[in-house]
Order: structure tokens, then sequence, then C-alpha cells
């Protein structure tokens, strides 16, 4: 029989995203030319600005998106849309700066920057040294996802399960690391990877797994991982 190729060690996802995103924000920058390096801005500060006192994550479910209009043709696409807007925090609270970085669709587009602008005063600043200072911030704001009974998702789940039962180990798992790029919460999907990764051998990588799934079944599995 054939051997399984083992996996190679991946680096966290949300660590990825973080050095995205900061690459992308420097780039922006760079790029469109704003005269905002002359004033100042700051892109990574000790006390990043807030919206009413809560972080990016709450001005964005709470704020954003319940004030932008998307068509439902578009919101049900099946297909994952952002739009990346790169905006500046002034001293004041007010949202001085408003530069697309990637756009969605020029409807969308201007929807989405239309909200963002009218939460200019409602920010507190960001500190640095004790001190307020204007803060460049990137936001992606999503628009459509793939829900779980698109085609395209349950196309997914589909062949990561035949794949595994054939003992495509290494294949089932890149399919399911495609499942959870779009819900990183789905225990199915989170099970069936450690399964894999179990018969892979990759047993610190299933235990980190593990750490995630609060089931009777991921207790078992935690014994064959020899987790500690």
């Amino acid at each position: 029989m054939k051997r399984q190729q083992r996996i190679p060690a991946v680096v966290g996802r949300k660590y990825l995203i973080t050095i995205m995103a900061r690459f992308i924000c420097i780039l922006s920058l760079i790029l469109f030319g704003l005269d905002s390096l002359s004033q100042d801005i700051i892109l990574f500060v000790e006390n990043p600005a807030k919206f009413q006192n809560s972080d990016q994550k709450y001005f964005l479910e709470k704020y954003v998106q319940p004030r932008v209009i998307v068509p439902d043709s578009i919101r049900n696409s099946c297909e994952r849309g952002f739009v990346d807007i790169l905006v500046s925090v002034d001293t004041t609270g007010d949202i001085s700066i408003v530069k697309l970085v990637r756009s969605y669709n020029e409807l969308i587009d201007n929807e989405v920057i239309s909200v963002i602008r009218s939460s200019s005063g409602l920010w507190q600043p960001a500190t640095q040294g004790g001190k307020k200072v204007r803060q460049g911030i990137l936001l992606k704001v999503p628009i459509s996802k793939i829900e779980k009974n698109c085609p395209t998702f349950m196309q997914l789940v589909g062949d990561s399960n035949k794949n595994y039962l054939k003992g495509n180990y290494v294949e089932s798992v890149r399919l399911l690391n495609k499942i959870l790029e779009i819900y990183p919460d789905d225990i199915d999907a989170l099970t069936l990877r450690v399964k894999c990764k179990i018969q892979l051998r990759e047993y610190s990588s299933a235990c980190k797994d593990l750490m995630l799934i609060n089931t009777n079944e991921a207790e078992i599995l935690k014994v064959k991982a020899k987790c500690k």
C-alpha cells in the first residue's frame, strides 16, 4: 500500500491573515500616494482606536453591515465577496481619510464608503505613549458569503468525506481546510480533520484542533492523538 504523504507544518491561519492585512495596509499607503504620511498617521499603535468603546469587529458587525444595502441576488450569490477600505481615525475621533483598496462593484463600494464616513465622530482616537494619534486601519467588509446549502460548499463536504473513506487523508485535509476557511467553527469539519491527522500521525496538529471541539467524540480522539 502506498504510504500517505505527511502534512507539512502550517503557520496559523489567523497569524497569516494578520500579516497579510498589515502588508496590504502598508502597500496601500504607498500605492495610493496618501499625503497622510506627512500627517503622522500610525498603522500599529499601543492602544488602537475604538468605536463606541468596542473593537473593529464590533464596528463591522453592528454598525457597517446592518447599514450597507446589498441586493439579495448578491448577498445570496454563494460567492465570497468583500470590500477592503483603508481609513484613518484622527485625534478627534473623526474619519479623515477613506480609500478603496479592493472593489466589489461601484454601487456596493459607494454604499460601504458612505456608511463608514457616517461613523465620523463616533470613534475614540488611538493613543501612543499616552498621546492621541491618527491611526490608519484596514477594514474588510463582507458583502456576500457561501452558505452551507450552497452547491460549492456541499461539494466540498461530500468530496472531503469521500476522500477520507478512501484513505486519501492528505486530500481530505486539503478540502477540509477550505471548508474551515469559510466556517472556522464547523465542528464536523474540525472533527474529520482530526481523524485524518491521526491517521497521518500528525498528533500535535490534531491536538490543536481538538482544543476547539467540546464533544464526547473529541475526548475519545484526544486519547488516540496522545494529547496531554
